[in-house]
Order: C-alpha cells, then sequence, then structure tokens
C-alpha cells in the first residue's frame, strides 16, 4: 500500500508514461509472469524506477492479469 500511497500523493501532473526496460517473459502451461523495469515520467523528466513483477492466468485463450506487484528503486 505504501507504493501506492506514494503515486497517488505525489506531485506530478498526468498523464504518466511508463517506458519498460529489461522485460522478460515466463510462461507454464496457462500461467506467465513478466518482471521488467518501469520507468515512469511525467512532462519529460523521469519521476522515478520501479521493478515490477506481472503475473498473468490464461482463461478461456485470453490472458488476465491476476497480480500487480512494484518496489520502488531509490536513485
Amino acid at each position: 500500500m505504501q507504493s501506492w500511497e506514494m503515486v497517488c500523493n505525489a506531485d506530478y501532473e498526468f498523464p504518466l508514461n511508463i517506458d519498460l526496460k529489461n522485460i522478460e517473459v515466463h510462461v507454464r502451461g496457462n500461467l506467465g509472469y513478466v518482471t521488467c523495469l518501469e520507468v515512469v515520467k511525467t512532462k519529460g523528466r523521469t519521476w522515478g524506477k520501479q521493478i515490477a513483477t506481472n503475473v498473468f492466468e490464461r482463461v478461456d485463450g485470453t490472458w488476465l492479469i491476476c497480480v500487480h506487484h512494484a518496489s520502488h528503486i531509490e536513485e
């Protein structure tokens, strides 16, 4: 919850742009996960970086996100 509080209370302007780097995709049957570095920018300046993991489940042929987790990286 602390990371969402940080996002909601930040003094940046929308829209946010999120650049994904170092993307790794892993699939095992109907489950998969993606890890990456998210670089969050607003109005051309970097707001922060975080390591993210997204977990997906394939349901009736469609990949649905089940979990998103991100940990902020101090610069």
